[in-house]
Parts: C-alpha cells; sequence; structure tokens
C-alpha cells in the first residue's frame, strides 16, 4: 500500500516504475474489458463492479501521466508539503513552473491508451463546426418584422441553410432531414463497429488470461484455492 506518510527526498521516476505503472494501466484495461465480457457467463448485474474498475483506470493513467513528468525532469513549483505529491498536485506544480517560465512537457500516455485511439480514430461525423465556431444567422424576420436571432441549421459537407430549423424551406428541410438520417445511420454502423472491437478484444484478453492460468501458472496457486473451496460444477 501507499503510505502517505513517507517523506519525500526528491521528485523521481525510475524507467522500471513507469514500465510497472504502465503495465498496471494495461491490466487494469483488462479488467474493464473481462467484467463487461464476463456477463455472457455469469448473470450477474456488474455495473458497480465496472464502474469502479473505470474510476481505478482513470486514477491509474493519471499516475502513469505524473509519472511521466517526474522521468522527464519536468520542472516543478516548490511541494507544498514534506511528502510525496499525489498526481494532481505534480499536474499543478508544473503549470505553476510553466506560469513562471519553464518549459511544459507533454504527459506521455500509457499504451493502454492507444486500445481507446483505436476506438476514436473511426470515421469522424460531420454533425457541423465544433464548438465554439461561429455560425451564420438565419436570413429570416419575425413575425414582428425583426431579424431572426437564431443560427442557421447545418445542412453537412461544410454547407448551412440560410434559415434555422423554424424557417427553412421545403428544399432546405429535405437536404437537413437527409443529412440527419445519414448521421444516425453512421452513428449505428460506428457504434456496432466499436462493440464488435471491443468484444474481440475482450475474447483475446479472456484466452490469454486462460492460456496463463492453465500453462503458466500464477503466484498465487489457484488450484489449492479451488480444492480447498470445493469444485465447481
Amino acid at each position: 500500500m501507499s503510505d502517505p506518510s513517507a517523506l519525500r527526498s526528491e521528485d523521481f521516476a525510475t524507467p522500471d516504475g513507469i514500465e510497472v505503472l504502465d503495465q498496471l494501466c494495461l491490466t487494469l484495461l483488462e479488467c474493464l474489458l473481462i467484467a463487461n465480457d464476463v456477463q455472457r457467463d455469469v448473470g450477474l448485474n456488474l455495473d458497480e463492479l465496472i464502474s469502479g474498475l473505470s474510476a481505478i483506470q482513470n486514477t491509474a493513467r493519471s499516475a502513469f501521466r505524473a509519472a511521466s513528468l517526474l522521468n522527464q525532469r519536468a520542472e516543478l513549483e516548490v511541494a507544498w508539503s514534506d511528502y510525496f505529491s499525489r498526481p494532481k498536485a505534480i499536474f499543478a506544480r508544473h503549470h505553476a513552473a510553466v506560469r513562471s517560465g519553464a518549459r511544459m512537457v507533454r504527459p506521455r500516455e500509457p499504451a493502454a491508451s492507444l486500445f481507446d485511439a483505436e476506438l476514436d480514430d473511426a470515421m469522424p461525423i460531420d454533425d457541423g463546426p465544433q464548438v465554439g465556431t461561429p455560425r451564420p444567422a438565419c436570413t429570416s424576420a419575425t413575425k414582428a418584422k425583426r431579424a431572426c436571432s437564431n443560427t442557421a441549421i447545418y445542412l453537412g459537407s461544410g454547407v448551412f441553410a440560410q434559415h434555422c430549423y423554424s424557417h427553412l424551406t421545403a428544399v432546405e428541410r429535405r437536404r437537413f432531414d437527409k443529412h440527419r438520417d445519414e448521421i444516425a445511420a453512421l452513428e449505428d454502423r460506428l457504434l456496432e463497429e466499436g462493440a464488435q472491437h471491443i468484444a474481440r478484444a475482450a475474447e483475446l484478453v479472456r484466452l490469454e488470461w486462460q492460456r496463463k492460468r492453465q500453462t503458466d501458472g500464477t503466484w498465487i496457486d489457484t488450484q489449492a484455492a479451488w480444492q480447498r473451496s470445493g469444485e465447481f460444477q
């Protein structure tokens, strides 16, 4: 267990420590995949387990990123105590040092994040400009003869209608409906492809766990433990 009272002699992270944290992140990803997949064989609601593993995974990845800053000798503001800093404190101390003129160092990502990147690298959805990008205004007028204050509707392929949803012309509405249906179909397809990718990864992890358990053994004598507990049917 981590000792919160351990006195800090210096801020450091060895290559071995980075490697072990990287493996921890990968193992937690495997646990998440298995927790979802095992529900095919175990009639239990594992939502709490999955939620807990997800939270722990995020904490582990944060620890890896913070350790990567230490390993890269990122400049840090003076520590606020004589004890080891938490990952969030490492980020805050580095940002404080950057504000004082230090070079910004980018935290490295654990290998497990490549799995997330594969899911995120799917075909982009053309659902309009990025948040914060200005949109054209509707060119119609209200019943009070004032300019409509709504923004124009996005029709796809970088094209906007001249009107908001309420003032769309028949042609614009057909284009809007067509684009909306295309987006919905693409989202459904991407969700299905993502689910298949996760299922394939979970199956690979399951097979690897079973192989290790049956051939390589584990650091705990699982066979003896099962014998004490009794045979499973």
